[in-house]
């Protein structure tokens, strides 16, 4: 399935890409977010502007797994994902596989090590310019 085969009634996807990095260096200029914006706004089928993303970069001190070595964890990255109104459950697991698949091609972070957390529903939590989307 590509990634513009997700097209879902529930816009306004607010994405958070948790990093954990040993240096800031480790981005490195080949990561270009607004390639990732753009390959998530294609698979929520957004009109430009309407899928915002905030990229957050922690030091690798800050994440640690019981049991195993931080030197044996290898990129860490958690995908928040925010929006109006959640989709059927069906659907949202093969909207994860994908937001999986493009985070972690585009920011260079293995899949395996690429998690998805969504959020609560938006509606009735969240207000843009001080209006509360119902």
């Amino acid at each position: 399935m590509g990634a513009t085969a997700v097209k879902q009634v529930h816009k306004m996807p607010i994405i958070t890409i948790k990093l954990f990095v040993a240096t800031s260096q480790d981005l490195g200029p080949t990561m270009d977010i607004q390639a990732v914006a753009d390959a998530l706004g294609a698979l929520f089928g957004s009109e430009p502007g309407q899928t915002w993303l905030r990229l957050e970069c922690q030091p690798q001190t800050h994440y640690a797994e019981n049991g195993i070595l931080p030197e044996a964890t290898s990129c860490p990255t958690f995908v928040e994902v925010l929006q109006a109104r959640l989709p059927a459950p069906e659907l949202l697991a093969v909207e994860a596989d994908q937001i999986a698949t493009i985070v972690s091609r585009l920011v260079g972070c293995p899949k395996e090590n690429t998690h998805v957390l969504y959020l609560p529903e938006a509606v009735g939590r969240i207000a843009f310019n001080g209006r509360l989307l119902t």
